[in-house]
């Protein structure tokens, strides 16, 4: 059976660390400084890929999920209960 791929627009730009990454990356960072919240920095280019490199969009996606997580504590959860 033949691998499935995704759409072209549903692929994640892939993460290889070039200066405009870096920059996309470090600007990412700078949004988050001074939160009680900051994401690691594999989420950081997770949904910096994600969102194409769009450092608002990123931001915005990462926000959502940071509330969520906040909301919903699934670190909580477990399998036992």
């Amino acid at each position: 059976q033949a691998a499935q791929v995704s759409p072209p627009g549903l692929q994640a730009e892939p993460w290889l660390g070039t200066p405009p990454q870096q920059q996309a990356l470090t600007q990412l960072r700078a949004r988050f400084q001074g939160n009680s919240e900051i994401p690691t920095e594999e989420d950081m280019v997770w949904y910096l890929r994600d969102r194409r490199f769009d450092i608002v969009e990123a931001e915005q996606k990462m926000r959502s999920m940071l509330r969520w997580r906040r909301d919903f504590t699934p670190e909580k959860i477990s399998v036992d209960k």
